[in-house]
């Protein structure tokens, strides 16, 4: 059991081992253990972005014109007139 001033940590540690069929020392743990690992790989936004757009920029254009009539029906503006 955790001992917490509302009890509400414990119960969603129960309904996650519960759902993960794993005890609860185990439960904690492992969650403990992924927050600490995603805590420390945490990159801000900005950072993030930045390595988006230049794995972007890397690939080479296609030249290929891209068919507006396909686009157009599968949003469903393709009967749209005028």
């Amino acid at each position: 059991m955790l001992l917490t001033e509302d009890g509400g940590p414990d119960a969603v540690v129960r309904r996650l081992a519960k759902l993960r069929d794993k005890r609860l020392p185990d439960t904690v743990r492992q969650g403990g253990e992924r927050e600490y690992r995603c805590s420390r790989a945490d990159v801000s936004l900005a950072v993030r972005l930045t390595q988006l757009q230049d794995l972007y920029r890397r690939y080479p254009e296609s030249r290929k014109v891209a068919d507006k009539g396909f686009f157009d029906d599968l949003s469903g503006d393709g009967d749209v007139v005028g």
